[in-house]
């Protein structure tokens, strides 16, 4: 469950510190996980989680991640509409960039 309001991150030094909320925490298919990178990263971005990540991220992988994202940002951008939080369309729609381009 690796999505935004989950990783800590300090914007002084620009380093991530922290993953919060495990509670959905589970041995499964790598392609949901990969999807949150997606959802928050440019292709550079998993490009250098792969180069670290023991096992396989294949494109079959990386294919599923980002059909998986790319719901996860229409997901946002419907959040967002319905409860007037600008904030999750944003986050949508460059999910959505990040997914197709």
């Amino acid at each position: 469950d690796l999505a935004a309001e989950h990783v800590l991150y300090d914007v002084a030094q620009q380093t991530l510190t922290g993953v919060i909320d495990w509670s959905e925490i589970a041995i499964s298919d790598i392609s949901i996980d990969v999807a949150g990178l997606f959802h928050w990263g440019a292709r550079a971005w998993i490009d250098a989680v792969r180069s670290h990540y023991v096992g396989k991220i294949d494109q079959r992988v990386l294919d599923r991640a980002r059909f998986l994202a790319a719901c996860r940002g229409v997901g946002d951008i419907a959040f967002g509409l319905d409860t007037g939080r600008k904030e999750y369309n944003q986050a949508g729609i460059r999910a959505l960039n990040f997914c197709f381009f």
